[in-house]
């Protein structure tokens, strides 16, 4: 048997029947394009034979035709990010030689929550997911029964933690719940009232703190001393350190600088401890919990440093917290000394707050400063010292 092009689909041999008119079916299975199509039927010996009719059925051997399995895909794999719980399903399928008669969605592995709105469909919602790896598998039966599937896999993250916002927490370093060898004293600060004094190394003080979200904080300590290696450490009720700071040398029992570190704290109510660790000792006025990491401005300047010659040029500005709810502190380290002019400037240039402060020293200065009433965006915080410029960006919360 050939095609019209010449191409042999099939040999065959004929048998001895026993005579001319003695008739028998020989078989040959080919393969054959769809369509209109020329077959030749070619003898191919010396023997001779007589011919009735061929048949052509499809199927090997005379058979029923083999069934082509369908093609599916479940879709493509998916990443959600909690509270988001749901994804929308995106399968498909189609087969080659008949049609989709089945759609079945079902569960290989995962979590035990989450649940198919429709388990027949090729585009289901599965929805109530938690956190964790899921994978699906979509399943397809066409018209004669054949079945092929896939899978596709949704991976929950976690939520996102939110920084903690808000108004900063002011305790008083006298309104402690217990504490262990301290003493109070009036102060000269601003604000007046009482300060702790007598601190020395290892004695401690417990203050209750209640905070609305947990996160990340800058702790700001006010303190005092005359000596050069005073530390103190935040420790949780359960002893561990939060923070371990240095405290400067001040200059007196009642010239006041504040500090700061950053800390991780829970949501709630606790305890925290303010240890003294260092046989230097030193005052304590107040502390602060401000939302927010203590983030340092160096190597955001904006304007180029103009420094009279002669002069050592600027080590460094910080700002911190940064964003800021309310009240920040802004610290310059620098040689200079005299009037330092501090300004808010909003996006469109203009002057929204404006602090005119004297650095009396060489070295560190620390300013509290105070961006209540402002409202929220980004702003430019330009100081000035001298003839020198410098600006960076604080985001007001």
């Amino acid at each position: 048997l050939l095609n019209a092009a010449g191409t042999t689909l099939a040999t065959v041999n004929v048998p001895n029947t026993g005579w001319w008119q003695t008739w028998q079916t020989a078989t040959a299975t080919v393969t054959l394009p769809a369509g209109q199509q020329t077959l030749r039927v070619l003898s191919s010996s010396a023997d001779a034979w007589n011919f009735n009719w061929f048949e052509l059925a499809a199927g090997s051997g005379g058979g029923t035709p083999t069934n082509q399995l369908p093609t599916v895909t479940a879709g493509i794999d998916q990443t959600i990010t909690l509270p988001a719980n749901s994804v929308q399903l995106g399968g498909s399928a189609t087969d080659p030689d008949g049609t989709i008669a089945a759609y079945a969605w079902s569960k290989v592995s995962g979590p035990a929550e989450g649940s198919f709105n429709s388990t027949t469909g090729t585009n289901p919602t599965f929805s109530g997911l938690v956190q964790g790896t899921y994978t699906l598998k979509l399943t397809v039966t066409d018209n004669s029964g054949a079945t092929a599937s896939d899978d596709v896999v949704i991976t929950v993250n976690p939520a996102v933690s939110t920084p903690p916002t808000g108004p900063a927490t002011r305790i008083q370093a006298e309104s402690w719940t217990a504490m262990s060898g301290v003493g109070t004293e009036g102060t000269s600060d601003a604000g007046g009232g009482l300060s702790v004094g007598w601190i020395d190394n290892q004695d401690w003080m417990d203050y209750s703190a209640n905070l609305a979200q947990a996160g990340t904080y800058t702790v700001s300590f006010r303190v005092a001393s005359p000596a050069a290696s005073g530390q103190l450490q935040l420790r949780s009720s359960n002893g561990t350190i939060l923070a371990t700071v240095s405290v400067p040398n001040t200059g007196w029992w009642q010239t006041w600088q504040t500090v700061t570190a950053t800390v991780t704290l829970p949501a709630g109510q606790q305890t925290l401890r303010v240890v003294s660790t260092h046989p230097d000792a030193w005052n304590f006025n107040w502390f602060e919990l401000a939302p927010g990491a203590a983030i340092s401005t160096r190597g955001l300047q904006e304007e180029t440093e103009v420094v009279e010659e002669g002069s050592a040029s600027i080590e460094a500005v910080e700002v911190f917290p940064n964003p800021v709810s309310d009240r920040f502190v802004l610290k310059v380290s620098s040689p200079l000394t005299g009037t330092m002019q501090v300004q808010v400037v909003d996006m469109n240039g203009s002057v929204a707050k404006q602090f005119n402060l004297q650095k009396l020293s060489a070295g560190t200065s620390q300013s509290y400063l105070s961006v209540q009433g402002l409202a929220k965006g980004e702003y430019l915080l330009r100081v000035q010292l001298g003839q020198w410029t410098r600006t960076v960006k604080l985001v007001k919360l």
